[in-house]
């Protein structure tokens, strides 16, 4: 009951997932608190190491093509 499936009318094979209003009533309740925990672990890292750990995960985010493209 926290997310309902709905098929694409354009396209058939494809469902849009979406929050139900159960769905979203949680995420509101426990994401605070999801985000204080993960800004807890991190607080270990200087700022600078921040940075390169933000930047190393975008460049993992974009994949082998922007690694690629880079050479």
């Amino acid at each position: 009951g926290l997310v309902s499936r709905v098929r694409s009318d354009s396209d058939r094979r494809y469902y849009n997932i979406k929050l139900t209003n159960k769905g979203d009533e949680l995420i509101k309740r426990i994401f605070p608190g999801h985000v204080r925990a993960i800004v807890d672990e991190f607080s270990v890292l200087t700022g600078q190491e921040q940075e390169i750990l933000r930047n190393l995960c975008r460049k993992l985010g974009r994949g082998k093509e922007s690694v690629q493209k880079e050479r």
